[in-house]
């Protein structure tokens, strides 16, 4: 356990702990409660993903395009199943990592094929990308850092699309998308960090917590006793004989005897060695 942890100064600007030893303790106390919320959240997308397979028919019935997207659907949804029960057994916070920002990464690579079938003039698609660049910057498992590299790079390609393949029916459309996608990164972003910063902040303080009952403990522990007559204080400043105060605190009875020390200064004729 860390003696000294400072919560409001040893958190980075990504929301980590800036000790990376502080950090491997934090992620994997918990893993244990993080990890099954984030499997479930990963289902999610699933929804959105087989819902709008009835779309793709409408836009390209009985065509290459239509089974091409169909197949890449089924294999996001078979991906997502794969991650989900895989993830169930792994306790290795550093490939949970990987999996799950590759599992972000194949569903960033999704939503631009879907998006690129669409008609010139089809816009709808701005609002279910914002949605899923705030869905990216959900703040469960993966670490801040890696939940920015999904987000931006399907801003990227939605702003790319737009500017590059895009028609839209009014001119100032243009502007405000770029403006929404760019706002909905900005906000997202702000609330991930926030709660990464809380989790480790309340971890901090609990860190905090215990360390300073463990001193509360040792102070507690410490007595003053006499110099000459080892009697002891108690907590109402009075002096207490040792075997007195051993009784009353830590219930232990005494049986008394006599060293071979002190036989031989008391009763030097019965000391050890003498005949």
């Amino acid at each position: 356990m860390t003696d000294s942890v400072d919560p409001f100064h040893d958190i980075s600007i990504f929301g980590e702990f800036k000790d990376p030893a502080l950090e491997a303790q934090f992620r994997a106390a918990n893993i244990a409660v993080e990890l099954p919320r984030t499997r479930y959240f990963m289902l999610l997308p699933l929804l959105s993903v087989f819902a709008f397979i009835r779309q793709d028919y409408s836009f390209a019935p009985n065509s290459f395009t239509f089974y091409w997207l169909l197949g890449a659907r089924c294999a996001f949804g078979l991906f997502t199943l794969y991650c989900f029960f895989t993830l169930k057994s792994m306790r290795d916070d550093h490939r949970i990592d990987r999996l799950i920002s590759l599992w972000r990464l194949v569903g960033v690579a999704l939503i631009p094929m879907i998006d690129s079938t669409r008609p010139l003039i089809y816009m709808s698609y701005v609002g279910s990308a914002i949605v899923q660049v705030v869905y990216f910057h959900h703040p469960f498992f993966p670490s801040l850092r890696r939940q920015l590299l999904p987000a931006a790079l399907l801003s990227v390609w939605e702003i790319y699309l737009l500017l590059a393949w895009k028609q839209p029916l009014y001119p100032t459309a243009t502007p405000s998308i770029i403006s929404a996608v760019l706002l909905a990164n900005v906000i997202a972003f702000s609330m991930a960090w926030f709660v990464h910063d809380s989790r480790r902040e309340m971890y901090a303080a609990g860190l905090l917590a215990q360390s300073l009952r463990a001193q509360i403990q040792t102070l507690e522990d410490i007595l003053p006793i006499c110099s000459h007559c080892k009697n002891i204080r108690d907590e109402q400043g009075k002096w207490n004989r040792l075997e007195n105060y051993l009784r009353d605190h830590k219930e232990m009875e005494f049986t008394h005897g006599i060293c071979p020390d002190c036989t031989s200064k008391l009763f030097p004729d019965f000391a050890p060695g003498k005949t």
